[in-house]
């Protein structure tokens, strides 16, 4: 009897270590698993700190890149336009109405390229804030394009550059009415400032899907290839003088990209040297 009790307590034993055992690797495995979890998580977050860090440093770099932009051309123009107030004060002592027609144009141009640049900044600060700015609505594309010919045509008759489109008097799309306002109005001064003496800008529209596909053309200087791969990026800053020796502050079209894609668009261009230039963007259609 002694012996069957002994074979119970040792197959029991038996039973108990190997119960033991087996909850043993079945937590060992638990804990490698969640060991292996939590260097994944730990892995994935460092990947996020990653980029965020280096959206924060890009972000940084493009606002240290504006503001010297900025600075420099704002002393630029205000250095223009007091150079020729000096000028047309010396000769208004000497009634010569020939040089005081020309400085008077030329502080015109300088300060109308001021309050274009000024715009420019005003328009940045808006793009920053972009959540609480972004408000799309209704926007009649004819009236907007009559609007924004209206407001350069005195630049566009100081050349005798004809300006035209063929949008539909009900036309309509759904974007940020100041946003769509800024891109028409920096791509159509961009179209005056390079096309020469006597020229045309034209403005066409075409329907693709749920989109619209807006054409600013020109028949000016065009943009070389170089040139165009430059366009759009602020770090890549780059401006070139008008046929009339207008200046630009060269991140306009940086804006614009910027503000398009905000309305799920896209923009791109289409320029032959000596030939013009074409840029080409889209805009969700109003249904």
């Amino acid at each position: 009897m002694d012996n069957i009790f002994k074979e119970k307590n040792l197959s029991g034993s038996i039973e108990i270590s190997n119960r033991t055992s087996v909850l043993s690797n079945e937590t060992d495995n638990n804990v490698k698993q969640k060991i292996q979890e939590l260097e994944r998580l730990n892995e994935h977050l460092q990947q996020l700190v990653d980029l965020h860090s280096k959206e924060l440093n890009e972000l940084s770099s493009t606002n240290r890149k504006f503001i010297s932009i900025i600075a420099h051309d704002l002393k630029s123009s205000f250095n223009s336009i007091l150079g020729f107030l000096g000028l047309l004060k010396s000769e208004l002592n000497n009634h010569d109405l020939e040089n005081i027609e020309n400085y008077v144009n030329q502080i015109y141009d300088s300060t109308y390229n001021t309050y274009l640049l000024l715009n420019s900044l005003l328009e940045w600060a808006i793009s920053q804030n972009r959540k609480m700015t972004f408000i799309p609505t209704r926007i009649n594309l004819y009236d907007l394009v009559n609007s924004e010919f209206e407001s350069q045509k005195d630049m566009a008759l100081q050349k005798q550059i004809t300006l035209s489109h063929n949008i539909p008097t009900l036309l309509e799309i759904r974007a940020d009415v100041h946003m769509v306002s800024a891109i028409f109005r920096n791509l159509v001064n961009n179209a005056i400032k390079y096309t020469n003496k006597g020229g045309k800008v034209t403005i066409k529209v075409t329907k693709a899907g749920q989109y619209i596909v807006i054409s600013i053309k020109d028949n000016g200087i065009g943009i070389s290839q170089e040139n165009k791969e430059k366009l759009f990026k602020i770090e890549n800053y780059h401006s070139t003088i008008g046929t009339n020796n207008e200046k630009g502050s060269g991140f306009g079209l940086f804006l614009c990209k910027e503000f398009i894609e905000m309305q799920g668009g896209n923009i791109w261009v289409e320029s032959k040297i000596g030939k013009g230039t074409e840029f080409k963007f889209s805009l969700p259609a109003y249904f």
